[in-house]
């Protein structure tokens, strides 16, 4: 074999090692691309979750316009990253269970705002017609139960989203 030839074969070997190590430098790119997606999509999840919760809270308590601007913004930002996680199809069973159940809790509490000023005006329509003590403490009961399982639905949201 001349040395032309052994040259030849060199660079040769030496070009194809160059494509097949770049091919993979692109493909291990690309895997760890997506993974830095999901783990900041999380990130943002959990994020988000516990702002939620404590918008929640806040809500339950004072009932204020603002608190009700912020509880929308929030749970309207919240459905757009969790519809983009939904997505993904990298999830392992366990996550995707979580995933699920944050999702199915979330639209849960889609309609709070709307059904808490149903009762509230509810009741304030009882008190201005001087109604009987039972219907108001019912309409009371109504406010407590659906208070505390938005707050229930929240938390259970921030548990599932830390797990």
């Amino acid at each position: 074999m001349t040395v032309k030839a052994r040259l030849f074969i060199s660079s040769l070997i030496s070009a194809i090692l160059i494509c097949v190590i770049g091919s993979i430098m692109f493909y291990s790119n690309f895997l760890n691309e997506n993974k830095t997606q999901l783990i900041s999509g999380l990130g943002g999840v959990i994020r988000d979750i516990a702002e939620m919760n404590s918008i929640t809270n806040e809500y339950m308590m004072f009932r204020e316009d603002r608190m009700r601007q912020q509880w929308q913004l929030k749970y309207a930002s919240l459905g757009k990253l969790l519809e983009r996680l939904t997505i993904f199809k990298g999830w392992n069973r366990k996550d995707r269970y979580s995933l699920e159940l944050i999702t199915s809790e979330f639209k849960a509490l889609a309609d709070l705002p709307l059904r808490l000023d149903r009762i509230l005006l509810e009741k304030s329509r009882l008190l201005e017609e001087k109604a009987h003590g039972q219907e108001i403490e019912l309409m009371q009961n109504l406010e407590e139960n659906e208070l505390s399982q938005a707050v229930l639905r929240s938390q259970r949201m921030s548990t599932e989203a830390f797990k």
